[in-house]
């Protein structure tokens, strides 16, 4: 599936890669995001965060993510910041990020 899909926003945020290829979120606190597994190997994603309002938010990926690290939304409820991942099969690698908010 190649759609986008708005995550619901909970501790933990649940991604499943299997639904689409852009995942939007608008997070209401710092939040830990998991990715389920089962993903063919060379799947790309992109998630995109943003912030529900004037207060930055922390996102941190779960464990079977690897991440360059926590991924901070600005200090506002419009900018957007985002992150690519690419699964290998069994976890996810972040190949790059936007973190300036756009």
């Amino acid at each position: 599936n190649g759609g986008t899909v708005a995550l619901t926003d909970a501790a933990p945020t649940v991604l499943d890669p299997t639904l689409g290829k852009v995942f939007t979120h608008t997070a209401t606190a710092n939040r830990t995001v998991d990715f389920t597994v089962g993903t063919p190997a060379g799947k790309t994603i992109k998630y995109e965060v943003k912030s529900n309002s004037a207060v930055p938010r922390t996102i941190t990926f779960g464990t079977n993510v690897k991440s360059t690290g926590v991924l901070i939304t600005p200090a506002s409820s419009t900018l957007v910041v985002s992150a690519i991942f690419t699964s290998n099969g069994t976890s996810w690698t972040e190949d790059s990020r936007q973190s300036a908010g756009v």
